[in-house]
């Protein structure tokens, strides 16, 4: 299980966690639009349905009215009474009456032009009526009696025995037109009328009390002067007019600006709110009588038609509800189980990392351990050296110009080599203190070339020198430079392969204060170094080498070597491969430490 994996892992968790939270405000907003749309559509087919109610009722007052007025038309049209023909007025009239709906009518009656009664059936308190039918009777004698329905306002009867009930008369003209050998010469003119008095409530029970809309529904009844004509709810306002208030109205409503606008409106519903009474959704039909216009309205309870959608609803939340539980406990437990693949995963790679880490401490540990061998070494080898030495010495001074002379020089050069190699090893292995001072990082480098000699040889590998004849000091430490640059060169022979090329070059570089310097650049031939590592290179413990062959701390303490200088050591590739590491030290450089 790599690192790739792992990150994969954990993008795919929070891919998880964004999956669910988008799926869960998705859901809730659809939920929401399609409640919202439900919610528009049950008050449309709710006012739709009021509506269809109102127009019902109203129409069938219409048509009830119409029915006697037709009947009144009919009556009106015959001889006998037309000239009041006392025996067979009276026959037809009573025969009129008794076909009618005596719940509904409560009197037929028949009034001359100077508006006394020629004749009536059923209960008729004649001062009561005769006020009202002084309106009809002007008109009619301003008009010679046009064959038009005239409709009273609804009155309340002070009839003892009515119980303050109200009535409604419905008439048409009598107009003496008919001709025949007994009324050769009709007058054409208007004589009286007939008409009916209709009993108001029954017409209430008849086509407005039976609308039922659910349980806080109702219909109510205004005319066009906005008297209210019936309303189940407020009986102790009926026939008080919306433009003529008193302070008992407003207990209930604030204004009646909604009913006043009513009596001009033509079918329609809306939703509407009346003081502190609940929301309401209304709808109204208009009702034309003759004369007069009534407004059948059928109200009910915002809450009730809400209420019941949302009772409708209730198994689709539940089902929403159930979904977004499934996809949450789904998701959790997808998150869980991948959260644990995540952890293991991470725990194996930090358990790796540990066991690599531990591994490059104690290479570390044992090159250390191998500086404090060399040491020993060295000196132990240096002691038979210095007595082959001396023995050599005096051996050329005993046997001058004999054949064994040249021998042994040689001997002597060798010894010599073994000394220098020694002292080299002794410098690089000791553990000092930072002690800069000027030195030629030409020959710090000669040094290390040296001292790594065997596997540039072993190796076929080429060095190719480029500097200047006269390179200035710089202020460094002579062990830690030598350090860098055995890094260096380390990885570049690392990197090439068998008659590969090392490049090393120096340049003075000139400028202001803090940019003169020396800057050195170490090269190979080498496949050169991953795209994706160049920024981790100098990071302590990274490597690409095998287990074997690296701690990945070489650059590291080479990158803190250099900046302790006051420099900076960079790399780069090449476009023809291979790589180069770049070391500048500057020329005014003190270190610190």
């Amino acid at each position: 299980m790599n690192l790739t994996r792992v990150l994969f892992s954990k993008k795919f968790t929070v891919a998880i966690v964004v999956g669910l939270i988008a799926v869960i405000l998705v859901t809730l907003f659809l939920a929401s639009r399609v409640y919202r749309v439900a919610f528009e559509e049950a008050k449309a087919s709710q006012g739709i349905q009021q509506l269809e109610m109102a127009r019902s009722a109203a129409l069938g007052i219409q048509y009830f009215l119409q029915h006697l007025s037709a009947d009144l038309k009919m009556l009106a049209s015959f001889p006998h009474v037309q000239y009041f023909e006392q025996r067979i007025l009276k026959t037809n009239i009573d025969y009129f009456y008794k076909h009618t709906n005596q719940n509904a009518v409560e009197s037929l009656f028949v009034v001359n032009r100077q508006n006394n009664l020629v004749y009536a059936m059923g209960d008729v308190v004649w001062p009561e009526i005769r006020q009202v039918l002084s309106e009809p009777i002007q008109s009619y004698d301003t008009d010679n009696g046009q064959q038009r329905v005239w409709v009273s306002r609804v009155e309340k009867s002070v009839q003892e025995n009515s119980g303050g009930g109200r009535y409604l008369m419905v008439s048409v003209p009598i107009v003496q037109h008919y001709r025949d050998a007994r009324h050769p010469n009709p007058s054409n003119r208007f004589v009286g009328l007939v008409g009916y008095v209709v009993d108001f409530n029954w017409l209430m029970q008849e086509f407005i009390k039976p609308i039922q809309v659910g349980r806080t529904g109702f219909a109510w009844v205004m005319d066009r002067d906005g008297r209210l004509l019936y309303h189940p709810r407020h009986p102790e306002m009926i026939l008080r007019s919306v433009f003529s208030q008193d302070p008992a109205c407003r207990r209930c409503h604030a204004s009646f600006d909604k009913q006043i606008a009513l009596i001009h409106n033509e079918s329609t519903y809306e939703e509407y709110k009346v003081g502190n009474e609940p929301a309401k959704i209304m709808a109204q039909a208009p009702m034309i009588l003759a004369n007069d216009r009534w407004i059948v309205a059928v109200s009910i309870d915002l809450a009730e038609v809400t209420g019941i959608m949302r009772k409708n609803f209730q198994t689709y939340f539940w089902l929403i509800g159930l979904a977004l539980s499934s996809i949450v406990l789904g998701g959790a437990l997808l998150l869980w189980f991948n959260v644990r693949r995540v952890r293991a995963e991470t725990n194996a790679i930090h358990s790796e990392q540990r066991r690599v880490l531990q591994g490059q401490v104690h290479q570390a540990s044992k090159l250390a351990s191998i500086g404090e061998l060399v040491d020993s070494v060295a000196h132990e080898i240096n002691t038979p050296v210095g007595i082959i030495s001396a023995q050599v010495d005096a051996m050329l001074l005993a046997a001058k110009d004999t054949p064994n002379s040249d021998v042994l020089r040689i001997i002597k050069d060798q010894t010599r080599r073994i000394a220098g190699y020694t002292r080299s090893l002794l410098h690089f292995s000791r553990r000092m203190k930072f002690q800069p001072k000027p030195e030629n990082l030409v020959d710090i480098t000669e040094e290390c070339l040296k001292l790594l000699g065997y596997r540039l040889r072993a190796d076929r590998i080429r060095v190719r020198k480029n500097w200047p004849q006269s390179l200035p000091e710089v202020k460094v430490d002579r062990n830690q430079m030598q350090q860098v640059l055995m890094n260096l060169l380390n990885n570049a022979v690392d990197a090439v392969n068998d008659e590969g090329e090392i490049r090393i070059s120096f340049e003075t570089m000139d400028g202001e204060t803090d940019q003169a310097g020396v800057r050195m650049v170490v090269s190979d031939t080498g496949p050169g170094i991953p795209p994706q590592n160049l920024s981790r290179i100098f990071d302590p413990f990274f490597t690409t080498k095998p287990a074997d062959k690296g701690t990945g701390l070489g650059l590291a303490i080479s990158q803190a070597i250099v900046k302790r200088h006051g420099g900076s050591i960079t790399a780069e590739n090449h476009r023809d491969g291979g790589a180069s590491f770049i070391v500048f030290i500057p020329l005014n450089s003190t270190g610190s430490n």
